[in-house]
Parts: C-alpha cells; sequence; structure tokens
C-alpha cells in the first residue's frame, strides 16, 4: 500500500512541470512556463528601497490602482479624489462598486481643506496623485502630514506614477504612514509603458489581499524579462525633462497661455482654442491631448516633454507656428482666385483639341487626388489616361492659346474681399505660393488691385511646384520669417506645408464638391477646413 507523500516544489530542482496545466512542451521552457516575476521583484524592491514582501509587481500602475480601489470600496464606500485627475480612476471607482467625491483643485495646488471637510464616516479611501495629472501639481510635506494625521486610519492611495520629474519628493514621509498605499511604474520615467510593468507598495498583510483580488500572473514573462535587463543597462531622463519642462512652460507663456506649475513630465497650458493647437499640432505631426468636454479642462491642453533636443525643437516650432504664425501665405487658384469658368474650362478644352473627352468632375476628382499643381501636366496625363500621347510641350501651347487668346482669364473672380486682404496685409506679412507662370500671376493681381497686398509671390518659374516644398521655403525665406500657415485647395498644397514646417489650413475650392474636397484635404492633413477663405477671419 503506498502511504502517500510531496515533495515541495522548491525542495527539489526541476525541468519537468506537469502541474499547472501550461501546455505542450516547446522549445524555449521559460516563455512556456507562467511568468516568474521574482527576479523583477527583488530588482524593483533594490530600485525603491522597500522589502520584496512589501512590493506586488503589477500590470502597469493602473492594474495596482484597480485593486487598491477594490479592496477600500466594499460595501460602496467613498472615495475622496481630488479633480481633475487621471481619469481612470473615476471609472475604477466606479467598477469597484464604490462612489466618487470630487474635490476641485485650488489655486494653490493640493486641495487639503476641502479634503478634510469632505472625509466622513463613509469615507473608504482618499486618492493622492503626485504630482498628479494632468496639472502636475504635487502635495506639499506640510499638506501631507496633516492629512495622514487628520485621517488615521483611512487608506490612502498615493499614486507617484511621476515622481522621478518632481525637483523635491516626499515618499520617505508617505511611506512612514501606516495607511498609505503607494503605487509605483517604469512607464513614465523609465519609458517602458508598452511592457505594463508597475508595483503596490504597502504592508505585507495589505500586500498579500492586493494580490489575491486581481489576476494571479499580470505581468507576462518577456515583459519581466525585458524590465530587468533595461534596468540594468539605462537610468531615467529625470535632469533633461525637468529642463525641458521649464523651457516649455515659459514659451507657452511667451505665446499667451496661461501655464500653471508642473513637476511631472508635462505641462498643462490653458489657451483659447484648445483644439485649434491639438489640430495643428497634428498636422505636424505632433500629438498633444485636449479635452473636450472634460469639465475644469475645457480650454487645456496637456504637452508632454519629449525628452530628446530635436524633438524639443520641434515641439517648439509647432506651438510658435500654430499660436503666432509670423506670416500667411496663399495659394492662387482655389484660393483667391475662382479658377471654375477659367483654368478649369482650359484644361478640358486642351484635352478636347487633341481629341480626347474630359468633364469638370473628372478634372476635380484628379486635382484632389494630388500631385495635380500642373495644369498643363495634368491636360497631358488625362490626354495619357486615353490613350492619346502629347508632347507636353504642345498641350502647353494649347492650353496658354485656349487661356490667354479666349480670355478666360477674365473670367477669374477673387474669393475673398478686397478690404479683408489689405487688413490682414497690416497685420502681417502676407505670400502667395502659386504654380501659375508668373505673368498669370501678376495679371490676376492687378485685375483685383490686391498686388500691394502680398509681399512676396512664388511662381512656377521660381522653385519645382507643390507637393515639392522648396516654394513654400522659398517664400518662407524671402519674408524672412520661421513660421507661416499656408491656404491651399488641393492635397498638393497641405502636403508642400507640411513638409516645409508650415501649418496647412485647407479651403475648399468655388465650383468644387465641398464633401469630396474637404474630405482630400483632411487626409492630407489639413489642420482645419473652411468653405471660404473669408472665414480666416475667425483664427486671426
Amino acid at each position: 500500500m503506498s502511504t502517500g507523500y510531496s515533495i515541495p516544489r522548491a525542495a527539489l530542482p526541476m525541468d519537468l512541470f506537469l502541474d499547472a496545466n501550461e501546455g505542450a512542451l516547446c522549445a524555449d521552457h521559460a516563455d512556456r512556463r507562467y511568468p516568474d516575476t521574482r527576479a523583477l521583484t527583488r530588482m524593483l524592491s533594490e530600485l525603491w528601497l522597500v522589502p520584496e514582501d512589501q512590493l506586488l509587481v503589477t500590470a502597469g500602475g493602473d492594474d495596482a490602482i484597480e485593486r487598491v480601489l477594490r479592496f477600500a470600496l466594499r460595501e460602496r464606500r467613498e472615495a475622496l479624489v481630488p479633480v481633475p485627475t487621471f481619469e481612470m480612476i473615476e471609472r475604477y471607482v466606479a467598477g469597484a462598486g464604490g462612489r466618487l467625491v470630487s474635490v476641485p483643485y485650488t489655486e494653490d495646488g493640493y486641495p487639503l481643506q476641502g479634503i478634510l471637510d469632505k472625509c466622513s464616516g463613509s469615507t473608504g479611501i482618499i486618492v493622492v496623485v503626485s504630482p498628479n495629472n494632468p496639472n502636475g501639481v504635487v502635495i506639499r510635506a506640510e499638506q501631507w502630514e496633516r492629512l495622514a494625521a487628520a485621517t488615521a486610519g483611512i487608506p490612502k492611495l498615493v499614486d507617484l506614477a511621476y515622481i522621478e520629474f518632481a525637483d523635491e519628493s516626499i515618499e520617505e514621509r508617505i511611506r512612514a504612514c501606516p495607511d498609505a498605499i503607494l503605487v509605483r511604474t517604469l512607464s513614465k520615467a523609465w519609458g517602458m509603458a508598452g511592457l505594463r510593468i508597475g508595483a503596490a507598495i504597502a504592508s505585507e498583510g495589505i500586500i498579500r489581499t492586493l494580490r489575491s483580488i486581481g489576476a494571479p500572473y499580470p505581468v507576462s514573462s518577456a515583459s519581466a524579462r525585458l524590465a530587468c535587463e533595461r534596468l540594468v543597462r539605462s537610468s531615467p531622463l529625470t535632469d533633461v525633462v525637468r529642463s525641458e519642462r521649464s523651457r516649455l512652460t515659459l514659451r507657452l507663456r511667451e505665446l499667451g497661455a496661461r501655464v500653471q506649475t508642473s513637476q511631472a513630465n508635462f505641462v498643462l497650458a490653458e489657451v483659447s482654442d484648445p483644439l485649434w493647437l491639438r489640430d495643428a499640432c497634428a498636422s505636424l505631426g505632433i500629438a498633444v491631448r485636449a479635452f473636450p468636454g472634460k469639465p475644469l479642462l475645457e480650454r487645456s491642453v496637456r504637452i508632454s516633454c519629449p525628452g530628446e533636443e530635436r524633438a524639443f525643437q520641434r515641439l517648439e516650432a509647432a506651438l510658435a507656428c500654430a499660436l503666432a504664425p509670423e506670416a500667411i501665405l496663399f495659394d492662387m487658384d482655389g484660393v483667391l482666385a475662382d479658377v471654375s469658368r477659367s483654368y478649369r474650362v482650359a484644361i478640358q478644352e486642351t484635352v478636347r483639341a487633341f481629341g480626347g473627352s474630359v468633364d469638370a468632375q473628372t478634372v476635380t476628382r484628379a486635382k484632389q487626388a494630388g500631385s495635380a499643381n500642373d495644369d498643363w501636366e495634368l491636360s497631358r496625363r488625362l490626354l495619357a489616361r486615353q490613350g492619346i500621347d502629347v508632347p507636353l510641350e504642345e498641350v502647353t501651347r494649347c492650353f496658354e492659346r485656349v487661356y490667354n487668346e479666349r480670355g478666360l482669364y477674365r473670367n477669374e473672380e477673387l474669393c475673398v474681399d478686397r478690404l479683408r486682404l489689405q487688413q490682414w496685409s497690416l497685420v502681417r506679412p502676407l505670400g502667395i505660393v502659386t504654380g501659375r507662370p508668373r505673368r498669370d500671376a501678376e495679371r490676376f493681381l492687378r485685375q483685383h488691385d490686391i498686388q500691394n497686398c502680398f509681399r512676396q509671390v512664388i511662381t512656377r518659374e521660381d522653385a519645382p511646384l507643390k507637393p515639392d516644398p522648396a516654394p513654400v521655403m522659398l517664400a518662407m525665406q524671402r519674408l524672412g520669417v520661421h513660421t507661416a500657415w499656408l491656404l491651399g485647395d488641393t492635397p498638393d498644397d497641405i502636403v508642400a506645408a507640411r513638409r516645409s514646417g508650415v501649418l496647412p489650413l485647407g479651403v475648399c475650392a468655388p465650383g468644387d464638391d465641398s464633401l469630396a474636397n474637404a474630405e482630400s484635404l483632411r487626409l492630407a492633413g489639413a489642420a482645419r477646413i473652411w468653405s471660404s477663405v473669408s472665414e480666416l477671419e475667425g483664427v486671426l
């Protein structure tokens, strides 16, 4: 008869594990096993100077926050939360069955008195995010001491996701409080957001409880292994970020934004039109965070510090371009000039002159497809699509004969009020970047008596045509400016502007399908799209 016995798993070395239903053997046994985070726990305990049994590795700081709130908010208790703050906290409070009691931040920073006033027998937890997201505010040492003393016995969730960036840390004081549960992460200062590595730090008893609340294996083997490797060979870029934070704060204030002093790796700025700034930066390839519909944040934009000098210079240029352009550049056809009865007709008649057939909608679609800023070449291309091969020189001569000898240029109307252009020209220099021959461009300006509104006119004789950025850059060089907006009606205009670091703005050309035109401009990356140039008045 078997007596039955068992050997503890750790007592003998093992290389065949058949106890956890982990699937068939494969070449890499380590990745087949459920994750073992003991090495990572050991490294984090050394990094953050806490005993291993007081630290729980979690799937990012979010996982730690959710576990703590589920632990503290049983029986629908209340969570006292300063607002605005990390938006997931409100969701986790609701998911835990608790009730969120919000206390707005004050001009002085952390709303200590408001928190103390709202504290009651129903309070299950007090949330402290320091530095806070999205305003970068920290809780000061004296505020923490008062909070800890006045709320003894009530758990305090202290999210320190951005603590490495703060000018001064009170982490040791917070750890001395037996009611405090700290949350740390490798996502911010260590740049490992994709690995999803965080931790809860608390007493051994609380850590045991938090371990039982969430998933048993919150971090993958690959993430744990990569995190350990990076902790050995890298360090946080806190000094670089602090320097950028100061520079970014100063620059935003110079540009007219209201900026609260931040202790995190980002800056929160109040501007007159946050969606404008968000979309302008996006058109230049930079993502910043706006908060449409969010209470207390409707006029705010949060901008992270990139941590790299070239990227920071690019950010500075984009902000200046969006908020304080030194010049405004205009495409001519479809923006200043209504060419629906001139150039567009000349394209159609040139194609017909060589035996082809094309209508206005086909020309419009070709323009909206891009690489169509040269009407001579576009006419030749439309012929080639029909199997009619004509040299560009012949197409050009025919086009110019139709346009000039038949007087189609007389059909061109000005798309914006002349007086408005004159007023704009007094505010900042205006320029034109067009694919027209200089003769045609200057004739249009004289015809409508607006030649004195524009300090520079760049034509096809001066530089390659858009979408090449060269004509836009030449216009800026001749105007002596570094930042500008460009208004265009085709993807070629938008692409040329973006390649030049100029803010691309779209205008729907007269006579075109406005929805299709707007969509083509949006896909090309226009920051904003208007039905006419006159609407620019609202942002100048």
